[in-house]
């Protein structure tokens, strides 16, 4: 329709240049935007390494302090404990037991929330490579 008429607006040889133009326009929009998908998967991937990084440190600096800071009340506790045979605690020794058996606490919900932390990490990163290697076969 377009080459024939009176005063056409194409000719054959134009309309298979402008088709040959679309497909590669097509083309390059299909291969820029794998790029830009391969790009932001490894850019989230090190944003996501870099956070789960910073929360490892921050887990092991609080063991740490735990370690540091709960071994000292908790000897003292027991020490007291042992030299009032007479089973009568005073407020003190109730008070540094009650601490400890918090702290003791802290340290059970920590350990057990790092293994949900871990579980959580270990399946965002499987699916990030997941995703990768999608767009890399695309």
């Amino acid at each position: 329709m377009l080459g024939e008429g009176e005063r056409p607006l194409a000719r054959r040889h134009d309309l298979v240049e402008l088709h040959n133009r679309i497909v590669k326009l097509l083309t390059t929009v299909n291969e820029g935007l794998g790029d830009m998908l391969a790009t932001k998967t490894r850019n989230d991937r090190a944003v996501l390494s870099q956070r789960i990084d910073g929360l490892e440190a921050s887990v092991n600096r609080l063991e740490g302090a735990l370690r540091i800071e709960f071994e000292p009340v908790l000897k003292r506790v027991v020490e007291e404990a042992v030299a009032a045979k007479s089973g009568t605690v005073d407020r003190r020794g109730m008070r540094l037991a009650l601490a400890a058996a918090l702290m003791a606490a802290c340290v059970a919900g920590g350990a057990y929330f790092d293994k949900q932390i871990t579980a959580f990490w270990n399946a965002t990163v499987s699916a990030a490579e997941t995703a990768v290697e999608k767009s890399e076969t695309e």
